[in-house]
């Protein structure tokens, strides 16, 4: 899954649908339709708030870990990390109260931004 041309959450399609860990990922689900009228009408509705961030712009992409955000526009950007959470499920570091429904996460081995396989 990707926000922003960036890496967000990476596994096989069953672990992704039946386990997603990021808010993103989450969102994305959510808002994919139902097919069954009745339980599309029954499905929470969560719409997304505030205007979409600019890819232009270098703080968007801590968008789900605003504590890493430098206390400068001019300061380096921190990217975040993906963390493999089980063999072959990685997700990239976000703020737990980024989305609410959702505990913290156990931190296992650290990946590359760009990917798995980049280290």
């Amino acid at each position: 899954v990707l926000y922003l041309g960036r890496i967000v959450e990476l596994a096989g399609r069953d672990v992704l649908y039946s386990n997603a860990q990021h808010p993103y990922t989450k969102a994305l689900l959510a808002a994919a339709p139902t097919p069954d009228p009745q339980r599309e009408r029954a499905k929470p509705r969560r719409p997304a708030m505030g205007e979409p961030p600019s890819p232009l712009d270098p703080k968007a992409a801590l968008r789900f870990l605003p504590s890493k955000l430098p206390p400068d526009a001019e300061g380096p950007f921190y990217e975040p990390l993906l963390i493999e959470q089980s063999p072959g499920h990685f997700v990239a570091e976000f703020d737990a109260h980024t989305d609410m429904t959702m505990a913290p996460t156990q931190q296992g081995s650290v990946a590359s931004p760009s990917g798995p396989s980049a280290q």
